[in-house]
C-alpha cells in the first residue's frame, strides 16, 4: 500500500482500525476503558467473553491502547487491566 500523504509516516495502528468497523472499535475501546478505570475487566479470557470477542482481539485492542500511550498493563493481583495511573482514553481531531 503506497502512502500518498506526504511527510506523513502511516501509524502502526493502521492494519488494525482497517480490519474492524472503526466506530464499532471506537466503542469497544469506551468499553474496555471503562472497566479498566473499575479494574474490572477480569482476565484477558472473561473480557473477550463479556465484550463477545476473541482473546487474540483483546490482546490487539489493548496493544492498540497501548500504541496511544495510554499506561495500560495487567495486574495479577486484582485480575484485571489496570492504569499505571488515573488516565483519560479519549481520541479527538483538531
Amino acid at each position: 500500500m503506497q502512502n500518498h500523504n506526504r511527510g506523513f509516516a502511516m501509524p502502526k495502528i493502521t492494519k488494525t482500525l482497517s480490519t474492524m468497523n472503526f466506530l464499532d472499535q471506537l466503542e469497544r475501546l469506551k468499553r474496555i476503558h471503562q472497566l479498566i478505570k473499575m479494574k474490572a475487566t477480569g482476565t484477558p479470557q472473561q473480557l473477550a467473553d463479556r465484550l463477545a470477542l476473541s482473546e487474540s482481539r483483546i490482546y490487539q485492542l489493548i496493544r492498540l491502547m497501548k500504541e496511544l500511550d495510554a499506561p495500560v498493563y495487567f495486574d495479577r493481583e486484582r485480575n484485571s487491566y489496570c492504569y499505571e495511573y488515573d488516565y483519560q482514553f479519549s481520541i479527538g481531531f483538531e
